[in-house]
């Protein structure tokens, strides 16, 4: 496995032709953002690996070797190394050329032990042929171009609300004045609580990224900002503007249909946590919700057996565990074993949870899962642990 100089990043942009629509890719194969790209070889690359030093990782060819070696790569210094960095960026994706690339190789030999799993996203292009009109915003808010000035203004209360977002694609406010471009919407009190800024600019392209403060949402804000954003975009000469988010993010993929973007494509990277102990409850509760009870039970497991251990830098450094909620794991997982039908791992797991700080007994009650427990002894100690009596005499 080989670092490429940025003067040899040329040679790998064959491999990633398929995924050019992608301005951040793009950005990193033209050195205009930092990032690091690994091949397999200096002179013919057939595979690589690109990184953007964030939550960003592109994979293409069928070198097994190589795959193995990316594999060990990502496991011991990328994502410690963004672990111990205590980064913002939490999770990550990994991007592939479909017709470049070979699935089974890659799965069974660089996401092999990752513990990534796919997670759909939404490209969306704008319609050229759309008249966007502004919209009317609420009494309380204005719109405000994003520039220079305005983010150097010491009187807007919350500043990070967006300079993280322009610091993580662009580095630097000056960087974002002098390539980037955007609008946000303040309320009286100087407030930023949404923002439509763009990623990337290339030439004739750009893509949009936006975010609204979850107080000030169902009010139409997103759809006025994103709607002032392209408009800007296209009286600075840009044709083709991009929309990409998760499948999931209904708010976010509605709101770019409002505006007038029309379905590109989907794609589905692998997407994971960098700090493993997380991941795996991420990955549970992933799997939770997608009925695969087993999968979740195997990642709790995991969980579960980190917790025993003395020293954990990743377990110190969690952003989802927290002396408040070990118990709502537990407790969990109860439910995933109830579904599997393993009465003694759903009392095992009830009871730790009880011990860990479940004292509402509706809990369990009102959990259809575990009604065919109702009769049996633990059960009714169960409830009697976890802090009210009075439900005992229903668990018969």
């Amino acid at each position: 496995m080989y670092l490429l100089s940025t003067d040899q990043y040329v040679t790998v942009q064959p491999l990633f032709e398929e995924l050019m629509y992608d301005l951040r890719l793009v950005s990193l194969l033209q050195h205009t953002i930092p990032g690091e790209i690994y091949v397999d070889c200096t002179e013919q690359p057939s595979a690589a690996m690109v990184w953007d030093r964030g939550r960003a990782l592109y994979v293409t060819g069928c070198n097994v070797e190589f795959f193995k070696q990316v594999n060990i790569h990502l496991r011991t210094k990328v994502f410690p190394g963004m672990v111990e960095s205590n980064s913002d960026m939490l999770d990550y994706y990994i991007r592939y050329p479909h017709s470049l690339v070979c699935m089974d190789l890659l799965e069974k030999n660089l996401i092999n032990g990752l513990h990534s799993s796919f997670n759909k996203r939404r490209y969306y292009l704008f319609d050229l042929s759309v008249d966007v009109k502004p919209t009317e915003l609420p009494e309380g808010y204005h719109l405000q171009e994003v520039n220079l000035e305005l983010l150097q203004r010491t009187d807007i209360t919350n500043p990070d609300f967006i300079l993280d977002e322009i610091h993580s694609n662009h580095m630097t406010a000056e960087n974002f004045n002098d390539r980037g471009f955007g609008y946000c919407i303040l309320t009286n009190d100087n407030e930023i609580v949404s923002w439509c800024l763009t990623d990337y600019v290339i030439g004739n392209r750009c893509e949009i990224g936006i975010e609204t403060d979850e107080d000030h949402r169902q009010k139409g804000l997103a759809t006025a900002v994103a709607s002032a954003c392209v408009q800007l975009a296209r009286s600075k000469g840009i044709e083709r503007i991009g929309w990409d988010c998760f499948d999931t993010n209904i708010g976010s993929w509605k709101t770019a249909e409002k505006v007038g973007f029309k379905l590109f494509k989907t794609y589905d990277p692998w997407f994971g946590w960098f700090n493993r102990f997380d991941n795996y409850l991420v990955q549970a509760y992933e799997c939770y919700q997608n009925k695969d009870f087993s999968g979740a039970v195997y990642f709790y497991e995991l969980v579960f057996d980190r917790l025993t251990r003395e020293e954990d830098l990743e377990i110190s450094r969690s952003r989802i565990l927290n002396p408040d909620n070990q118990y709502w794991f537990y407790y969990n997982a109860a439910r995933c074993y109830a579904q599997l039908d393993q009465e003694r791992e759903v009392s095992d797991k009830l009871m730790k949870s009880v011990s860990l700080g479940l004292d509402d007994p509706s809990m369990i009650t009102n959990e259809p899962v575990f009604d065919k427990y109702g009769s049996m002894e633990w059960f009714g100690l169960l409830l009697q642990n976890s802090g009210d009596a009075t439900e005992i005499s229903g668990a018969g």
